[in-house]
């Protein structure tokens, strides 16, 4: 499923002490819309804030 809208959209990972935790990808729809196709955080790092911080990182461009 997600191959079928990478090409046209962008993946972001967040990564702490050298581990992937949380990834993200968007696409960049019409009207200036960002829409997020994928959110996934590993289960033993859910509900300590990594989604949170990278949707912030890419909305606004800082954690």
């Amino acid at each position: 499923m997600v191959d079928r809208y990478l090409d046209r959209g962008r993946m972001y990972i967040l990564i702490n002490d050298g581990k992937v935790r949380s990834e993200c990808v968007i696409t960049y729809e019409v009207n200036r819309t960002i829409e997020i196709k994928n959110l996934a955080t590993y289960p033993v790092d859910q509900g300590k804030g990594y989604a949170k911080k990278l949707i912030n990182y890419i909305y606004f461009g800082k954690i």
